[in-house]
């Protein structure tokens, strides 16, 4: 039977549940979602220069972030790895669409997609809004949309089983890769968020007398405890290096200021990555270890590609 809409089929059952029907309809709907995936992401990345070319609205995203002037925003450099993520993405993308209309519906490449189902682009409708809200000052209404955000990554990244260092290299290369690091910088910028949350609603610490500098030590503790958990629960090596990279944008962003005044802060931020670097190196080692054991086992190297 040909594929073809009825009533009762709607856009929800597409991106909600993974095909069903016969192999035709199956790779319809595939390769539906593989160019709706695309379609989401050229939205969201063509507004986000938008909104950096003040396009539409007076200030662009750092601007904004600078008003409250959180300890815990990196270095304006740092924010370069948006060129890698949206690149990654980009490729993700089209990696999909080309494996949905060549490839099987049996293909890993389209189950991922199914497993997927309509989450990605649900995502990046959320970051387009995010990016309006943010830009016109909505704080409290942009913390809601970037942890929806985090929220629709997390559930992505599980039911892709990211990161499987049993994985085919194209997963890795087009799957893995690219939703693991938009992963590690889209948990930073969540953490960000709130940070600047707080200081908007003139939050008191909780009746703590800490100073700012010392919540901000308090805040890396927390990024660096996430970073390592994810780390080896996930076996996600590409997280901790996104980490790390955050963390060095607050070193360069405090030295640009006043090395003097933030010293223990930049400490501790050089702590932190230090504590990510090497958890990253001992599962990068632990995921290559355990895939040469696997291969021992299999006898057959070339079914780990």
């Amino acid at each position: 039977m040909p594929f073809a809409w009825n009533q009762r089929q709607n856009i929800y059952g597409i991106i909600f549940l993974l095909p069903r029907g016969n192999r035709l309809e199956c790779m319809k709907k595939t390769q539906l979602l593989a160019i709706l995936n695309l379609v989401a992401l050229l939205v969201h990345v063509t507004l986000s220069y938008f909104t950096q070319f003040k396009l539409i609205n007076d200030l662009d995203i750092g601007q904004v972030a600078d008003t409250f002037g959180s300890l815990f925003t990196p270095a304006d450099i740092t924010f370069a790895i948006w060129g890698v993520i949206y690149t990654a993405l980009l490729f993700f993308c089209i990696y999909h669409i080309r494996m949905a209309f060549n490839q099987a519906s049996t293909h890993p490449a389209n189950q991922n997609v199914n497993r997927v189902g309509g989450w990605f682009i649900i995502n990046n409708i959320i970051a387009a809004a995010w990016l309006l809200v943010w830009t016109r000052g909505m704080i409290f209404l942009s913390t809601g949309l970037i942890v929806f955000q985090l929220v629709t990554v997390v559930i992505i990244n599980l039911r892709l089983r990211i990161h499987d260092p049993f994985a085919r290299v194209d997963s890795k290369i087009f799957t893995q890769f690219p939703l693991s690091i938009y992963f590690g910088w889209l948990t930073i910028a969540t953490i960000a968020n709130i940070s600047i949350l707080l200081i908007a609603s003139g939050w008191d610490g909780f009746g703590f007398d800490y100073t700012p500098i010392e919540w901000t030590r308090i805040t890396i503790g927390i990024a660096v405890f996430l970073a390592v958990s994810i780390v080896f629960a996930r076996r996600n090596v590409l997280f901790g290096l996104v980490v790390v990279w955050a963390l060095y944008g607050i070193v360069l962003k405090r030295a640009s200021v006043n090395p003097g005044l933030y010293s223990e802060l930049i400490k501790t931020a050089w702590a932190g990555m230090a504590i990510v670097a090497v958890s990253s190196i001992i599962q990068f080692i632990l995921n290559i270890s355990s895939k040469g054991e696997l291969r021992a086992i299999s006898g057959n190297p070339s079914s780990l590609k």
